[in-house]
């Protein structure tokens, strides 16, 4: 799947994260907290490269 991005500790002032836009309370937001994404990375994982 797609590669990872690098977990950054300190916020940039000149670029939020979309985590500080979105409600948390939205039927989609809670909804996409039940489903089981690893599932998806595993099953779609052999048509990816793992070179990128």
């Amino acid at each position: 799947m797609l590669g990872k991005t690098k977990k950054i500790l300190q916020k940039n002032i000149f670029r939020p994260h979309l985590t500080d836009f979105i409600n948390k309370d939205h039927e989609l937001v809670l909804l996409s907290d039940k489903i089981d994404w690893q599932y998806f990375e595993d099953e779609f994982a052999s048509f990816y490269s793992g070179k990128g």
